[in-house]
């Protein structure tokens, strides 16, 4: 069975600028048209923000209650960055996603999820109405936003309970949008995603790290549509819209290592520090061995020493002890 084109698909092809077939393409947003003005200089790609979205929490997303525990994680890729990518030398730096994770709860459950983010600092906050506000600091009011989140519709939920009102022109949710490239009957998990696509990944359900890995899946599932089912190209443009180099670039940002935990940053410190330990515990070992040998060492010379004093003490009186007594008897 052929899985049909699905809006997702269509979408991606628009937005990263890799298909022809402009008349295929299901309207984005409901104050935007096809008009150039909307396209990168020089590019098919169009000017948008994607933001990479998740939320954890096990206590609803339907509703936020009162003193609810969640960590939410915004993650950032510009068309803007990934255009100059594609035009840039193939040493380029990759790390063009930007990612964020804000934990609302006590020291320890925010703790614990700090810990567990791979992509920089976690940032605990008071208040989901404070997750708004780091929001808007985050995204540009002036630009085009394209949310992206896998199982959209709780995330989406718990934007709105925390304030966040913006509008985006469209929102991926990438459960749909693997369906068609992957030609899938049913949703594949987020976990599942990046291992078929060999994306390197720890610490899923940490909502930074799912928002970042999310946008990395997006960019594989838009490699896997181009480079299988792709429409003939406009390449009139530039030689910047390259499908070879757009879908390398794609790929090579997927597939890029990923950081290492704070666990795995300081493991090896910590066994480092084991071994001195280790060392300094057989030196202070070794040192007692040498000590109570020492010891054992003088006092065997000592009594050779005092039985040395008593021989020559004997020799010196001119005959043994034993015999001055049996003399005393007569």
């Amino acid at each position: 069975m052929i899985i049909p084109l699905r809006d997702e698909t269509l979408v991606l092809r628009k937005l990263l600028g890799y298909s022809a077939a402009s008349s295929l393409i299901p309207t984005i947003g409901t104050d935007y048209d096809d008009s150039d003005d909307l396209l990168l200089a020089g590019s098919l790609m169009w000017d948008v923000l994607f933001v990479g979205i998740d939320v954890d929490t096990t206590e609803g997303y339907e509703e936020l209650i009162p003193d609810q525990q969640f960590h939410i994680g915004f993650s950032l890729l510009d068309t803007r960055d990934l255009h100059s990518l594609v035009s840039a030398t193939p040493e380029a730096k990759l790390d063009i996603i930007r990612s964020h994770q804000f934990t609302i709860g006590t020291s320890k459950y925010c703790k614990k999820a700090a810990l567990r983010f791979l992509f920089g600092e976690s940032e605990q906050l008071n208040s989901p109405e404070q997750v708004a506000v780091r929001f808007a600091s985050l995204v540009p009011a002036d630009r085009n936003v394209v949310y992206v989140a896998h199982g959209a519709k709780a995330d989406l939920r718990v934007l709105v309970n925390c304030g966040i009102t913006r509008r985006p022109i469209y929102t991926i949710d990438t459960v749909k949008a693997a369906q068609t490239p992957l030609q899938l009957t049913y949703r594949y998990s987020l976990e599942a995603l990046l291992d078929r696509f060999g994306i390197p990944y720890k610490y899923l359900h940490a909502a930074g790290n799912d928002a970042h890995f999310c946008l990395r899946a997006m960019l594989m599932l838009a490699v896997v549509d181009g480079e299988q089912y792709q429409q003939p190209r406009l390449t009139s443009k530039s030689k910047l819209n390259d499908s070879d180099r757009l879908f390398s670039v794609l790929r090579s940002i997927a597939q890029a290592p990923r950081p290492l935990s704070k666990h795995e940053i300081e493991a090896p410190l910590k066994e480092e520090e084991m071994a001195h330990r280790l060392e300094l515990k057989r030196a202070a070992k070794e040192l007692r061995r040498a000590k109570r040998a020492a010891k054992t060492e003088r006092r065997r010379l000592e009594r050779e020493s005092r039985s040395q004093d008593k021989a020559e003490e004997d020799d010196i009186s001119g005959k043994p002890e034993s015999e001055s007594k049996s003399s005393s008897l007569f």
